[in-house]
């Protein structure tokens, strides 16, 4: 099975209050939307990979519990600079898989974790397909 679209739909108490961190502190870009009152409204937001879909949940609100997400991003230690002021779950850090990860909480609590393939592995995976 080919998926041609992947969707994350997270349903919000706070739909304004998150709508600004999904595009002011992270610049993902609405590309849709409604807005039928607080009940009924929603944002589409690419994030250059798939999309994720903001959705008013009114008296029907949950928090998420059971799963977070996580971004692959060019630059984590850049991004770790710009996002360290939000609430942190865990700091930057060097994981032994070959990653460098942070991971913070959205204005909801849902945690997001963005990471970035250390610079020494890709440059090691490099050389070592060069000797096979």
């Amino acid at each position: 099975m080919l998926v041609n679209e992947f969707r994350l739909k997270l349903f919000v108490k706070n739909f304004e209050k998150a709508r600004e961190f999904y595009t002011m502190t992270l610049g993902f870009e609405p590309v849709g939307g409604w807005n039928n009152g607080p009940d009924d409204c929603g944002v589409l937001l690419d994030t250059g990979s798939g999309i994720v879909e903001l959705i008013s949940a009114g008296s029907e609100y949950k928090p998420v519990q059971g799963c977070d997400v996580s971004l692959g991003v060019d630059d984590v230690w850049q991004l770790w600079e710009q996002l360290k002021g939000q609430t942190i779950v865990h700091p930057l850090r060097q994981n032994y898989w070959g990653d460098s990860s942070f991971c913070i909480r959205d204005p909801e609590g849902f945690r997001l974790t963005f990471f970035s393939k250390d610079k020494a592995r890709i440059t090691d995976t490099s050389h070592a397909e060069e000797n096979n």
